[in-house]
């Protein structure tokens, strides 16, 4: 299996939006600084909004067994430049 995990953009009124696809066979949980926000089973979709904070937050994709996919840190402003995160693993 090849993993291919994208974080870019999705657009939210109010704060922005946290979009999520699962294209493997895992289910997957995703975290925003170390909270897990998402579990997401394979091939579904879930979403989420983030308020507007300071400093940087990270997130992070791994499977229920802890194998951490990806992780990236975004500041408020990258986020906001790319309307929200789009984050898809799959093949």
């Amino acid at each position: 299996m090849h993993l291919f995990v994208v974080l870019s953009a999705c657009v939210v009124d109010r704060g922005e939006g946290v979009y999520i696809e699962n294209k493997t066979d895992e289910t997957l949980a995703v975290f925003d600084d170390g909270t897990q926000r998402n579990v997401v089973a394979p091939g579904d979709t879930a979403s989420y909004v983030i308020l507007e904070f300071e400093g940087t937050m990270t997130f992070t994709v791994k499977t229920l067994v802890g194998r951490e996919l990806a992780s990236r840190t975004f500041t408020w402003d990258e986020i906001r430049e790319e309307d929200g995160i789009r984050i898809i693993a799959g093949e």
